[in-house]
């Protein structure tokens, strides 16, 4: 009986460990921070991590239009390399609208036998800055679906874009020569006072 008990405990352990250990699938921004001046261009890669039997992927991304124009959304190799067919990732009005800051974007894989694990770039954004200003690269609207046709349950990380200077200004106060004689003399006028000397 202690036997039958010791291995249910140590096969329950052993279950547990290896859920525990299992890495939550993230879709992030990578960089996750980024400043650059009016008039330049930047790229953001959408990227996966740690995601498993994935068949489709889609997303929307929210930016400040008074401050980025988004100049394109291209295909990343995470599915690309297994055969893909892709939705949204050409300049598009349908999918990119610099007038309401968004993007919209997906991917599946032209084969739902293939199965695709592990991490890598989704899609890679070129931004061009117009303004001075702060955004955040707002992912929502986010999916990622398995072969199954099934939710792949993830964590979101946006972007933030900030290209606001601040400046600190430093003040230098001339210092100031302090006379001992004043104070000293001062004391002794005091002494005298006191002490009628």
């Amino acid at each position: 009986m202690q036997k039958k008990l010791a291995m249910s405990f140590l096969v329950f352990f052993i279950l547990s460990m290896s859920l525990a250990s299992a890495s939550p699938t993230r879709l992030y921004v990578n960089p996750s921070s980024v400043n650059k001046a009016v008039g330049t261009t930047f790229t953001v890669d959408v990227k996966v991590e740690d995601v498993a039997n994935l068949f489709a992927w889609e997303f929307s991304m929210k930016f400040n239009q008074s401050i980025l124009e988004c100049l394109s959304v291209v295909e990343g190799p995470f599915l690309k390399q297994y055969g893909t067919r892709c939705v949204g990732v050409i300049v598009d009005k349908t999918y990119i609208d610099n007038r309401l800051g968004t993007i919209l974007s997906g991917c599946s894989l032209s084969k739902p036998d293939v199965k695709v694990d592990g991490s890598g770039t989704f899609a890679t954004i070129t931004f061009r800055v117009k303004g001075v200003g702060k955004s955040t690269l707002d992912l929502h609207d986010t999916m990622l679906i398995d072969t199954n046709v099934e939710d792949i349950s993830h964590e979101v990380n946006d972007g933030t874009f900030d290209n606001i200077v601040t400046t600190t200004t430093v003040t230098t106060v001339p210092r100031r020569r302090i006379s001992t004689m004043g104070i000293v003399d001062a004391f002794v006028q005091f002494l005298k006072r006191v002490f009628a000397w």
